[in-house]
């Protein structure tokens, strides 16, 4: 990592909270020490509304997840809002169940040169974030959809997320995987985890679980990736968490 500014939160970590009192969240956050965050929705607000209560609290959004159903139906709105926010980045996050199987995801791939290339139109870049399907189902041909995405859309336009745990849970390295792909991922979630618990996908703080970040921050580093956001699917004392995910993030740094 060059900089401690390039850790981010992904705020689905901090949902319930962030739905029940955005500002006292985004507050908390800013106290821990994150000078950035990731969204995961808008919490009934405007992306106006969103962009004051960030800029009050020097917090900065580099990202946005954006539901596909968004893109697909109202493009205008989506580059408007993330020009607005000042994000960086508009992710796709995740695809439905019913639409995994490989014709629909190719054919979400295809889309989503579409959708980078009006988004860069308006300085914004593209990507896409995966979970354990991509890489345990397979296309007829037996490339994994992970691979079957990386062949069908633009690499200069297209780029990934990689969520290091559920590649982890999908049965492959996480480092290997970004080495092998580092002139397509641009973003990484630092969640963690623990070998046993792979079947329930149930994570950990970053850093507080056994996945090995050595060579993956090595080939993070090598692929010039721009954010390492935290982020925990599952949680137990979520400000404790967040906040040791913050430290140990701060120490690969350091």
């Amino acid at each position: 990592m060059t900089s401690v500014d390039q850790i981010a939160i992904q705020l689905y970590t901090v949902r319930e909270l962030a739905a029940a009192d955005l500002a006292g969240t985004l507050e908390t956050i800013a106290g821990i020490g994150y000078k950035a965050v990731e969204l995961a929705g808008f919490y009934g607000r405007t992306a106006d509304e969103i962009r004051n209560l960030t800029d009050e609290f020097g917090l900065r959004v580099v990202s946005a997840h954006i539901p596909v159903t968004d893109f697909e139906t109202d493009l205008g709105k989506v580059i408007s809002d993330l020009q607005t926010l000042g994000a960086e980045w508009g992710v796709v996050p995740w695809i439905a169940p019913d639409k995994r199987d490989e014709a629909s995801l190719r054919a979400y791939g295809e889309q989503f040169n579409e959708y980078a290339s009006r988004l860069a139109a308006a300085g914004i870049k593209f990507g896409y974030h995966n979970h354990d399907f991509e890489f345990t189902h397979k296309t007829d041909g037996g490339d994994s959809l992970f691979e079957m995405l990386l062949n069908v859309t633009d690499p200069s336009s297209v780029h990934f997320e990689l969520d290091a745990w559920w590649v982890s849970v999908g049965g492959l390295d996480p480092a290997e995987v970004l080495a092998q792909n580092k002139n397509r991922i641009s973003l990484v979630h630092l969640k963690d985890g623990f070998q046993n618990n792979k079947v329930s996908g149930g994570d950990v703080p970053f850093g507080e679980g056994d996945l090995d970040f050595t060579t993956f921050f090595r080939a993070a580093e090598e692929a010039g990736v721009e954010y390492y956001i935290t982020e925990q699917d599952t949680r137990v004392d979520v400000i404790p968490e967040i906040t040791a995910s913050f430290n140990n993030a701060k120490k690969v740094h350091a």
